[in-house]
């Protein structure tokens, strides 16, 4: 009989974010297990998902109940699936905690031998939080300061570099001597120049998680990754994650091709795929070439059972964009972040050879926004702009402004918000490491990040911590958040009078009970343990 190598995926913990199925590991795996030489080995895999284990909750209050559960949730995993390697997606910073958690608890309670690789967007900001002695020191009261719990490090993309790794470690190329002085190492960096070369989506990988996958609401994946644009609140504006930079497309046949694998996934019950390219399809070819197969494609097979949500900027969105949304039923979210020109050209939302050219480029990005809202009440298609309260370089010019834009009278007496249905994601700004926005606003603009390092903070309101930041000199934290409710109250008020449904006086009280569009501002300004704050 031949020998395996088993590999345990496991996705960790998250104080924040909503609880969707990614195809991270399925594309990891996947690739794995198209190119891996496996003469005298076989691959085995199985997937854990922490957020639906029915745990205690992760808490600084309930932690020793917490690990007990978790240690014999993972015990029972490896009586009966004796992996070699476990592999961890730290995707976000809202992930970082729990997934040292689980990497100590694995390598203390449960399998000593066994590798331990983490990869995701916090370890390729942070390769440093996952190196001994960098951990949060809540965990040195149970787990030891001179030991390193964690082998790898992956940064930027998974597929080549896990690929190498596991055939590596088939080969005998690593022995678990090599952590001797207790350092994770970080693998040579490598991405995909062509996302062709990834085999056609297989879920296969979560199938025997069964009923509990099909309580999530939406698949994420990819059509294309990168992007040309600098947002400075993007990590995309400084150069962390070279990957972001590099434009590439798959094929618009395997696109849809995915879609269809999902749909017939016949245990998995969801009401949406996410496309998560950082703008959809953002080659105008291929954009155009995916409504027109779409529309062959479903004549030949049907309409899909699930909606498509995709993500879209104001400057590459097209009127006909706009309509090939409405016939297929696709839902588009696009960024526009703010109505303030000044804010946007601090923000770096329009590139432009000098400052002359992008003011010019922000005066046409918001008169196009004022033209996309129109189309789409014409033809009735919902789109959900983001918006996003407390940007760094915000003061009270820019939300003076971003008001005027909205609420000013400006349409033969009436406003943008008398006037359209307007959808707007109010989101709260929140201090990621990585963009421009973290690493220099506070020369530019005299921003104060009061817990620049949240995400070593162990309290299930962290999400609290990376949203405290004085945007600017001329306007603080709690100042920002009052003048952001004012605003959206009249917004709110605007929208409900003229019938927009999704602003129904029922989703008013329900808002009002879960916070705005579930992040709760007001009581964010009023949480005990913002009150000393300025």
């Amino acid at each position: 009989m031949m020998n395996s190598f088993k590999i345990l995926y496991l996705y960790p913990e998250e104080f924040w974010g909503q609880s969707n199925l990614m195809v991270i590991f399925n594309r990891i795996s996947n690739y794995l297990n198209m190119n891996i030489n496996t003469s005298n080995k076989e691959i085995k895999e199985e997937f854990i998902d922490l957020r639906n284990e029915s745990l205690p909750k992760f808490s600084l209050e309930t932690n020793k109940e917490y690990r007990e559960a978790l240690k014999k949730k993972l015990q029972e995993k490896y009586n009966q699936f004796k992996f070699d390697l476990v592999a961890i997606s730290c995707y976000s910073s809202f992930n970082y905690i729990n997934t040292i958690e689980v990497a100590n608890l694995i390598k203390k309670y449960v399998n000593a031998n066994c590798f331990i690789v983490v990869g995701g967007i916090h370890p390729t900001l942070c390769p440093e939080d996952f190196q001994t002695g960098n951990f949060p020191n809540y965990i040195y009261n149970t787990y030891s300061k001179n030991f390193n719990p964690i082998d790898f490090l992956i940064k930027e993309e998974g597929e080549i570099p896990f690929f190498k790794l596991i055939q590596s470690l088939i080969d005998k190329n690593y022995n678990f001597q090599n952590n001797l002085e207790n350092k994770c190492k970080i693998l040579p960096t490598e991405i995909l120049q062509d996302l062709n070369e990834l085999p056609i989506l297989n879920l296969d990988l979560f199938k025997s998680y069964g009923k509990k996958i099909s309580n999530y609401k939406g698949v994420w994946l990819d059509f294309s990754r990168g992007c040309i644009f600098r947002c400075k609140y993007c990590p995309n504006s400084e150069k962390y994650i070279n990957c972001y930079r590099n434009l590439r497309l798959k094929t618009i046949d395997k696109c849809i091709k995915e879609l269809r694998i999902i749909e017939e996934t016949n245990w998995l019950s969801i009401d949406y795929v996410f496309i998560t390219d950082m703008i959809f399809l953002p080659k105008r070819s291929a954009r155009d070439s995916f409504f027109k197969k779409l529309e062959e494609d479903i004549s030949e097979n049907g309409k899909f059972n699930f909606k498509i949500q995709i993500m879209d900027r104001v400057d590459v969105c097209s009127k006909e964009d706009l309509k090939n949304y409405k016939k297929f039923n696709m839902v588009p979210n696009i960024g526009l972040e703010s109505g303030s020109e000044t804010l946007l050209y601090r923000m770096g939302k329009i590139l432009g050879k000098n400052k002359k050219d992008i003011q010019k480029g922000i005066q046409r990005y918001l008169k196009k926004t004022e033209n996309i809202i129109k189309i789409s009440n014409k033809i009735d298609l919902p789109i959900f702009f983001n918006y996003l309260i407390g940007v760094p370089g915000s003061d009270k010019e820019t939300m003076k402004e971003n008001e005027d834009f909205f609420l000013s009278e400006r349409f033969n007496g009436k406003s943008l918000a008398d006037k359209y249905h307007i959808i707007l994601k109010f989101n709260k700004f929140l201090g990621y490491f990585g963009s421009e926005l973290y690493n220099k606003a506070d020369e530019l603009y005299g921003t104060k990040y009061y817990y620049k390092k949240w995400w070593k903070i162990f309290d299930e309101d962290q999400v609290y911590y990376a949203s405290l930041v004085n945007p600017s000199n001329n306007l603080t934290f709690k100042e920002s958040i009052n003048l952001s409710l004012n605003f959206i109250r009249e917004f709110l008020k605007k929208q409900n009078k003229n019938g927009n449904p999704y602003y129904s006086l029922v989703n008013l009280l329900r808002w009002k009970e879960e916070g705005i569009q579930g992040y709760d501002l007001l009581n964010l300004i009023k949480s005990k343990r913002m009150s000393n704050l300025e």
